[in-house]
């Protein structure tokens, strides 16, 4: 974002502050967090997710919005339209759902006997109702049994991995959420075949996953500071029609395969936006 700003003429310093609040993954900051914002008289706050997005709602309706990336505006109610957000929240979005289902495809195709699958859900986050019902459709049809987990907190998290482990899961898909990719990175080794979403944001690919697919955060981070510049030179957030995102990333670590004595097939590694050995 820094880097999309200094190319539209901004220097940090100069013209423009940037003031950051990180909950950690904790979720029941973010309101004290938002107002925090609020109460510092800022031109302008930017927003990670759908949690946080709807704190900063909640917290004012005249400062504008700007969310990097939000599972689906429209469906979580946040925009009354793409084309004419309204309001004063603007930004980008992507097919939460969709990806989230198309992982699911993606691990079964590198896995062809593979019967059972755990997606981890964090149910504080109003978006994974709606991936979870894609991947359930997505499941059905590739004849995959599907063991729904969730966590909110470090201990959720523990007794699910417990879970998970009795119950003879043979891969995990993680959706996105700050709270469950943090804690897993910190937890998890791998004792499965992982899947989650954007690596660069996340580090589980880096780290112990197998494979991560989503869109480009560094793209979308990138893109914001247009959104950024028009309206700090005037422009209302309900007149900026919300962006979809329109770049996804396919990354594989052949080291997690090699440790788990996993053979990825060439034409699959051939599709791969990077590999990671």
């Amino acid at each position: 974002m820094r880097e999309g700003l200094r190319r539209l003429g901004y220097v940090e310093g100069e013209n423009f502050t940037i003031g950051q609040r990180w909950a950690a993954g904790k979720y029941e900051r973010l309101p004290d967090l938002a107002a925090e914002l609020v109460r510092s008289d800022v031109e302008l706050i930017l927003t990670w997710g759908t949690p946080a997005t709807r704190a900063a709602l909640a917290a004012t309706t005249k400062i504008p919005l700007v969310t990097i990336v939000v599972a689906d505006l429209l469906s979580t109610g946040l925009i009354q339209s793409l084309a004419r957000p309204g309001g004063n929240l603007t930004g980008q979005t992507f097919f939460f759902a969709e990806v989230c289902a198309k992982r699911v495809e993606l691990i079964k195709e590198v896995m062809p006997a593979l019967e059972r699958v755990a997606i981890l859900t964090n149910p504080a986050n109003p978006s994974h109702a709606e991936a979870l019902a894609a991947i359930k459709g997505t499941a059905q049809g590739l004849r995959l049994e599907l063991l729904p987990v969730e966590a909110s907190n470090r201990a959720d998290l523990g007794r699910t991995f417990e879970v998970m482990n009795k119950e003879g899961t043979q891969a995990l898909v993680v959706i996105d959420d700050a709270f469950l990719n943090i804690q897993c990175c910190i937890h998890h080794r791998p004792s499965r075949q992982s899947t989650n979403s954007d690596r660069r944001r996340e580090g589980l690919c880096d780290d112990w996953g197998l494979m991560s697919y989503g869109a480009d955060m560094h793209e979308l981070w990138f893109q914001s500071a247009t959104f950024v510049d028009r309206i700090l030179k005037g422009t209302h957030p309900a007149d900026l029609p919300v962006q979809q995102a329109t770049k996804f990333k396919l990354v594989i670590n052949l080291n997690t395969a090699k440790t788990l004595n996993l053979m990825i097939p060439p034409t699959f590694l051939a599709r791969a936006d990077e590999v990671i050995e």
